[in-house]
């Protein structure tokens, strides 16, 4: 593919701490053992974040970027991180982005972008041939608030579900198989003859009534295609709401935890089809 400079960010959020161990204990290995034609930056993220075990200290870092300009911002912590990121970014001409995450959601392994075009579906199909299992997910940032948003292109991989703060082999493994994957995709001219892609869109958010929760027989459901009246919330009396017309599609993210602070349940997508 045409990229020169790559940057692999782990620690984006500080108690998601796959990504940290993939760039600690994964990737000097793999880049020792690789010759790719590419120049690769690995790079841990919210230092500070990571060492409290918390999803930041002051501000989201994958957020903070939106507000690179506004230094009503620049005493916070992660602003002057995301300042010293941007700088990095620009000096060593990074032109992808590879960031790596984890959820409390039940969403496998899905790979997110912002956007898409041939090189980006190209990548993610060839994910997918060896790992079929992969979604694609597509969260436009018009705003560019994710650290991807920062170079031409860029992926985020994002798998669970996985407890905050804590190290599980399997997602460990399945993050590190993902990214290798992604690199090797990287490296190649033409990585897929295949010239289309399924991918999910995201739609419509969803929030927390009040007293509610995530009903339990929509807990999970992540991918799951949501209809009109299956139980989707419930409080401690036993009292159920019905998803209706406006639910309609596949959920994702279903009661995650990073997401409380906003109140946000779920969200749901449409399925698509890129041809390219």
């Amino acid at each position: 593919m045409k990229y020169k400079n790559i940057a692999i960010l782990g620690g984006t959020h500080g108690n998601e701490w796959s990504g940290v161990r993939v760039v600690q204990d994964f990737l000097p290995d793999l880049l020792s053992r690789s010759k790719y034609k590419f120049k690769a930056y690995p790079m841990l993220v919210n230092l500070r974040a990571i060492e409290a075990a918390r999803r930041y200290v002051e501000f989201d870092m994958n957020r903070i970027s939106a507000h690179l300009n506004d230094t009503t911002f620049s005493q916070h912590y992660e602003w002057k991180r995301a300042k010293e990121l941007d700088d990095h970014f620009k000096s060593n001409k990074i032109d992808f982005i590879i960031d790596m995450h984890t959820t409390t959601s039940n969403m496998g392994v899905t790979l997110i972008v912002t956007h898409l075009n041939p090189s980006l579906a190209a990548l993610c199909s060839y994910v997918q041939s060896h790992m079929p299992e992969v979604r694609v997910l597509l969260a436009p940032d018009p705003t560019q608030k994710y650290l991807i948003s920062q170079a031409e292109d860029g992926i985020m991989i994002e798998v669970g579900p996985c407890m905050q703060a804590i190290h599980d082999a399997k997602i460990i493994m399945q993050t590190a198989k993902a990214l290798e994957l992604i690199l090797d995709a990287l490296d190649m001219s033409h990585p897929t003859q295949k010239n289309s892609i399924e991918f999910y869109e995201e739609k419509a958010d969803f929030f927390y009534p009040e007293k509610y929760m995530i009903h339990p027989e929509f807990q999970n459901s992540d991918y799951i295609y949501l209809k009109s009246q299956t139980p989707i919330f419930i409080d401690t009396k036993g009292k159920e709401i019905f998803s209706n017309e406006e639910h309609e599609g596949y959920a994702i993210f279903i009661n995650e935890a990073a997401y409380y602070p906003s109140n946000l349940a779920f969200s749901v997508c449409n399925k698509k089809l890129y041809e390219y």
